[in-house]
């Protein structure tokens, strides 16, 4: 705030300034002061006619003396005014002293009598009267509550364009204030907005899009299945088994409708805390049936193989059991989010981000504060990890089965090679995703994208791995598909003894053997239909 006694610098005043000492000429300082307000204390007095010192009104060659050193000099109007409150505060003190013990006297008074300057003082705050240069009265720190000219530079000229009335609160314009820069007046400070973060509708439509569709592939591969499941290439795969697995990429499918689910769409607390339970449930039950029931064919196929290749006899593990295991997995799943649920207080958490300055309106000094939500609980750490831990373990699993089984070929369907490729890409997945999201994890509409386009990406290669394979084999002549039970190198380890290598083809050719007999008898696709 620039002082509004400051004259125009083209004046002589300024002559005596060196230029030299700032990187700045007369003409650039002139430029930045032009337009500038300024505040001062006005000493003048509208109405001489208002002068009132206490029910003491001056006489007219008073007001004549009062008038002919207002265009001298204002600085003796203070002056003026400052001796009549002196005089007045002395004459209200004088029936005070004279009341105090020892009796006291205006004559007595010295530069070290406290008392008598408090008093003195005491007087001052008291006094209310309109002198020359004003209303004058005082604050309870002696400060004088007096008007304040407002000034404003223009072209080199200072000009009054208003007046603050203290006594009255008000402020009397004379003018206008010029603004400069477009008419409007400057901003005083940088101005923090908060802006609610949503993600963009364009993106969430785009994935719940993608999305969609990928349920209306779940629902044909579900249809497909189940239309066709007497035929050889899906009913030697397990039709029953390749549903829960349809049924786990559609729940996945759908999660990602539950991640779109955000502050932008409602602002409903309790909605807002359902779509994020149901966002995990549906993402964690979707992983264990999709997963779960194609690790569990697999797992026939390892124990059927191990019983023919050591008992040498068949093993009929039903399709019951298979979809109890599966089952059973999501058993887990639901006990884990029931505890969570139950034992944990899950809410919404407010978090304002670095300020963005808004480059639209540069001269208005606008920074937007990110405002973003997230869910946070106490123990979702713990409750997490629960979940990762078995859903890892879930995974070893089938790399597990995938190594048990590589060796065995069942008519072109070779689960063991689509587990490894499933599990390959929820690996590769995870280690993009997880890192990313960490560093972009308050981006909003990223999170989101990248988050569902993981989840898409996973639940469309399980889907076309399980599926696309036996959609083809129905194309072909049933009576092509072959049924071998087991196909296993005739090349054998360096390191298998001779007693070894005698041991597997005994046992090699046992296996033939049963397998013409089963050729022979034409019941094999009562034992097939269980690989």
């Amino acid at each position: 705030m620039i002082p509004g006694w400051l004259n125009d610098i083209s004046r002589d005043s300024w002559d005596t300034f060196d230029w030299k000492t700032i990187p700045c000429n007369r003409e650039q300082v002139r430029e930045a002061m032009d337009g500038y307000i300024g505040f001062v204390a006005d000493p003048y007095l509208d109405d001489l006619d208002e002068i009132d010192f206490n029910g003491v009104k001056p006489s007219i060659s008073q007001k004549q003396f009062i008038a002919s050193i207002m265009q001298f000099n204002t600085d003796l109007i203070l002056c003026y005014d400052t001796i009549m409150v002196m005089a007045l505060a002395m004459n209200a003190s004088l029936s005070l002293l004279s009341k105090q013990t020892p009796r006291q006297r205006l004559e007595d008074f010295t530069y070290d009598n406290k008392d008598m300057a408090n008093l003195l003082l005491q007087e001052i705050v008291k006094l209310d009267f309109t002198g020359a240069s004003g209303k004058v009265k005082f604050d309870e720190k002696y400060s004088r509550q007096s008007n304040v000219g407002i000034k404003q530079y223009r072209e080199g000229n200072i000009t009054t364009i208003g007046k603050y009335k203290n006594d009255l609160g008000i402020i009397d314009w004379y003018s206008g204030v010029q603004w400069l820069g477009g008419g409007k007046p400057p901003v005083d400070g940088i101005k923090l907005i908060v802006a609610r973060e949503s993600m963009s509708r364009v993106h969430r439509l785009i994935m719940w899009f993608i999305a969609g569709c990928g349920c209306l592939t779940a629902v044909a591969m579900l249809v497909i299945n189940t239309a066709y499941r007497n035929a050889k290439a899906i009913k030697i795969s397990s039709p029953a088994l390749n549903n829960f697995t349809a049924v786990g990429c559609l729940l996945l499918y759908a999660g990602v409708f539950m991640f779109g689910i955000d502050i932008g769409i409602s602002t409903n607390v309790q909605l807002l805390l359902a779509s994020c339970w149901i966002r995990f449930i549906l993402l964690s039950v979707g992983l264990s049936l999709s997963f779960g029931a194609l690790f569990m064919k697999t797992y026939r196929i390892h124990v059927i193989f191990n019983e023919a290749l050591t008992k040498m006899k068949m093993t009929n593990l039903q399709d019951s059991k298979l979809i109890g295991g599966i089952l059973l997995l999501v058993f887990v799943d639901i006990v884990i989010f029931v505890l969570w649920i139950i034992l944990d207080d899950m809410q919404i958490v407010k978090a304002n981000l670095e300020p963005v300055f808004d480059e639209t309106n540069p001269e208005l000094e606008i920074y937007l504060v990110p405002e973003i939500y997230h869910f946070s609980s106490r123990h979702s750490l713990y409750f997490s990890i629960a979940l990762y831990c078995y859903k890892g373990f879930i995974l070893l699993w089938g790399v597990f089965l995938a190594w048990e089984t590589r060796r065995v070929s069942l008519t072109q369907l070779n689960d063991s090679t689509y587990i490894a490729l499933s599990i390959y890409t929820v690996f590769v997945t995870c280690t993009i995703v997880l890192p990313v999201l960490y560093l972009k994890g308050n981006d909003v509409t990223f999170t989101f994208t990248f988050l569902t386009t993981a989840i898409i990406i996973v639940s469309t290669a399980i889907l076309l791995l399980v599926f696309v394979p036996k959609i083809l084999l129905l194309t072909k002549d049933p009576e092509s598909l072959t049924i071998s039970l087991i196909h296993i190198s005739s090349s054998l380890n360096s390191r298998d003894t001779k007693d070894t290598r005698s041991v597997y083809r005994k046992k090699t050719e046992e296996l033939l053997h049963l397998r013409r007999r089963l050729m022979s008898s034409g019941n094999h696709e009562s034992y097939v239909t269980h690989l």
